[in-house]
């Protein structure tokens, strides 16, 4: 099943996945009014666990077309342990110059969603190691 999923999960070309997340994600928090007529709150903090989604995709699409870079040099090889960390690094970064810039597109600019980011990237890191390994280790 892991295979097959990792198969399929290369269509894109490389860093294809990482663009594509990327992107949306900016669409996502710059743009004034993403989604209009659809202002989703089941409760209070509902976009809290959309930013820790959103940087959580961000970072797992990152560290997936880190390991397919390594996996290409040498089979069932994943992105190590530095390469992930400094992946993190870059998607905060990403995340806290999202939050300084919302201003200027009529969004507020708020500690707490970066916060939130920052929980995804983290949650990604907490995970990455085994997930990657599952995905290029070659084993069913």
């Amino acid at each position: 099943m892991w295979r097959r999923l990792c198969g399929l999960a290369c269509v894109l070309p490389l860093w294809g996945w990482t663009v594509v997340t990327t992107v949306l994600v900016l669409w996502l928090t710059l743009s004034p009014d993403p989604l209009p007529d659809n202002e989703i709150t089941w409760w209070e903090h509902t976009d809290k666990i959309v930013h820790v989604l959103m940087f959580l995709g961000v970072y797992l699409s990152g560290c997936f077309d880190l390991s397919r870079r390594s996996s290409a040099r040498k089979p069932g090889r994943t992105a190590g342990v530095v390469s992930r960390v400094n992946l993190a690094g870059w998607v905060m970064l990403l995340g806290a110059v999202i939050e300084l810039i919302q201003p200027l597109s009529n969004r507020t600019c708020d500690l707490s969603d970066f916060l939130a980011d920052a929980s995804g990237v983290f949650l990604g890191f907490a995970i990455s190691g085994w997930l990657m390994k599952r995905l290029f280790s070659g084993k069913e």
